[in-house]
């Protein structure tokens, strides 16, 4: 299956929360939203989450390279796990500071942002199983970076207000604010999404 493109900064799709879905709404649209997310995600050389919303998609949904099972099965092919409903139960006080690029806004240095260290979260897994557990460090991480896009969220939205004006005129000199773009396959930056 073909890699889908890449929604760049500017993109209307970017900046609208996605609603989650009952249970009559989980069909083939949702399946194939994340075989896409997952055929596109495998194309980018430093990739490691890809939200539904930066594929064009309107979908609660969002995947990310699942280290855990790969470290079980000593494998060094890439291996996904997917995120239904996801949401946000618990924060810790405690945050990290967490060092982030994304897909979605190419051609910026990454970006610091303070999270909170410990999340406890809840999800439906490609069974559509309802899970519940706890992240930590750069896991909780990835998963709020790629929960921020499914609040409509992106990382430039983080920081304060000069320096996110600094970064938008860059992106616009830049001509990144179309609505879709093709992946950047010689990026070397490890990027959230």
């Amino acid at each position: 299956m073909k890699a889908k493109e890449i929604v760049k900064y500017g993109a209307e799709v970017l900046t609208k929360k996605i609603e989650l879905l009952n249970k009559k709404e989980l069909d083939e649209n949702l399946t194939k939203g994340i075989k896409d997310l997952k055929n596109t995600l495998s194309e980018t050389k430093t990739g490691i989450g890809l939200a539904a919303p930066q594929i064009g998609l309107s979908l609660p949904v969002f995947i990310t390279m699942d280290f855990e099972e790969m470290a079980k099965k000593e494998s060094t092919d890439k291996l996904y796990k997917a995120y239904i409903n996801p949401e946000i139960i618990e924060k810790s006080k405690e945050c990290i500071s967490s060092s982030e690029g994304c897909l979605s806004v190419p051609g910026i240095p990454p970006i610091h942002i303070y999270r909170p260290n410990k999340i406890k979260v809840k999800y439906l897994n490609e069974e559509y199983k309802e899970i519940e557990e706890e992240l930590f460090a750069e896991f909780g991480c990835v998963f709020q970076h790629e929960y921020d896009h499914l609040q409509g969220k992106l990382i430039i939205d983080h920081l304060k207000k000069t320096k996110r004006k600094e970064i938008e005129k860059k992106l616009k000199k830049n001509n990144f604010n179309n609505e879709k773009s093709i992946i950047n396959k010689k990026s070397t930056k490890r990027k959230m999404d």
